[in-house]
């Protein structure tokens, strides 16, 4: 997991925005992406949270290989 502090600009009902931000990117298996979409849309105070699956196309073969042993459901 990472935390990024950002600086966002947006539109939101209909005027530009900008504000400071977290930015929180967690790296998991596709088929767990449901539950952790439903746990941080319960834990965000924004009414529509960016909640983005992002898909891997390739990287560093023994990164990878730590992102699956790590991401075991037991």
């Amino acid at each position: 997991m990472n935390i990024l502090r950002v600086d966002s600009f947006y539109w939101w009902k209909g005027k530009v925005r900008n504000g400071s931000e977290c930015l929180l990117i967690i790296k998991t298996r596709a088929y767990l992406f449901a539950e952790l979409q439903r746990r941080m849309r319960a834990l965000s105070s924004y009414e529509v949270p960016e909640i983005v699956s992002l898909k891997i196309h390739s990287g560093l073969p023994s990164y990878l290989k730590w992102i699956d042993q790590e991401t075991v459901t037991k």
